[in-house]
C-alpha cells in the first residue's frame, strides 16, 4: 500500500529504514487531514495510509506501547 500523499512513492511493504504508517483518523481530525491533503469529502480515505516523512515529531502522540495517534 502506497502513501496517500501525493507524490509520496513510500510503500509499506517496501518501507525505507525508520518510516512508519499512520492510518487516517476519525471524527473531526479526518476533516483536517483531508483539507490538508486538498481530498474532497467524498474521497475514500478508509484502508489509506500517510507516512510518517508528512508529520514532525510534535504531530506524533504516543499513547501505549503499539498505540500512536496523530
Amino acid at each position: 500500500m502506497a502513501c496517500a500523499v501525493n507524490g509520496c512513492k513510500n510503500l509499506k511493504r517496501f518501507k525505507p529504514k525508520g518510516v512508519t504508517f499512520y492510518r487516517f483518523p476519525t471524527g473531526s481530525l479526518l476533516n483536517e487531514w483531508l483539507r490538508v491533503l486538498d481530498k474532497g469529502s467524498k474521497w475514500q480515505w478508509t484502508n489509506k495510509l500517510i507516512c510518517s516523512e508528512h508529520f514532525s515529531q510534535n504531530d506524533i502522540i504516543k499513547t501505549g506501547v503499539k498505540t500512536i495517534y496523530l
